[in-house]
């Protein structure tokens, strides 16, 4: 009973040997693969310190810090050109006397906002308001169009155009909302954003020439053929285009 009893212990002090044999082989084999993984950390780091410090990284380094620079200076000058845009207003722009004085005015942000959007002639999509407003531009804005900075009656497309929030209603006959602009600033580049989108990306491939995009995005806005409305409409654009010599503010 007794040689019993000891053989019983001496089987569970193996088994409890082999266990904490096998536990401190678990531990001696995780700090072994953390002393390698160490190593191996230690030996990329040392390869990128020695490329850093060799001619090639520090070439590299200025590039970057340039690239850098550039990308924080560009952002700043968009920042900038984008609040000066928003100081001037539709009430300004109602005091303009003619169409000219219009344009001298608001071209260089069409030019600005129409190159972030690779559009090649801002002034086509600058001389738009005067077709929509009437001969009587800039001096018969609607009151809604100064309320809402929405020179050419944008519609609310429930927050999908930049920018905009919901504003006056529309005629009854049309329907819906036009957007709200908080600066003309805003409405000059949500119209510029507009034709930026994929919808007008066959318009982009049609400026070789001023009459090419003028007709293409003319044939999207209404739709039809030469000798309809969009023809006529295109062509006055054009005429415009050239009386108040806009291919200066081509981009």
């Amino acid at each position: 009973m007794a040689d019993s009893t000891n053989a019983q212990k001496n089987v569970r002090q193996t088994v409890q040997k082999k266990s904490a044999g096998g536990s401190r082989s678990g531990q001696d084999r995780k700090k072994v693969e953390q002393r390698k993984r160490r190593r191996k950390w230690n030996r990329t780091r040392r390869k990128i310190l020695r490329f850093l410090y060799s001619p090639m990284g520090k070439i590299l380094g200025v590039l970057l810090l340039i690239l850098l620079l550039v990308c924080v200076i560009g952002g700043v000058r968009r920042v900038s050109f984008d609040i000066k845009a928003g100081k001037i207003t539709a009430a300004e722009l109602k005091q303009c006397k003619d169409k000219q004085e219009y344009l001298d005015a608001v071209m260089p942000i069409y030019k600005e906002y129409c190159k972030r959007f690779h559009i090649k002639y801002p002034g086509i999509l600058a001389l738009q308001v005067f077709h929509e407003v009437g001969s009587g531009f800039p001096q018969e804005l609607s009151d809604v169009a100064i309320a809402d900075n929405n020179l050419g009656g944008l519609k609310y497309g429930g927050g999908g155009i930049p920018r905009s929030t919901l504003g006056a209603p529309c005629p009854e006959d049309e329907g819906g909302n036009y957007c709200h602009f908080k600066t003309v600033g805003d409405y000059f580049y949500a119209q510029c954003w507009q034709v930026g989108q994929s919808l007008y990306d066959n318009v982009r491939k049609h400026q070789d020439s001023v009459e090419d995009f003028s007709r293409t995005l003319c044939n999207l806005w209404i739709g039809g053929v030469e000798g309809s409305e969009p023809y006529g409409y295109s062509e006055s654009l054009i005429e415009d285009y050239r009386e108040y010599h806009l291919e200066k503010y081509e981009n």
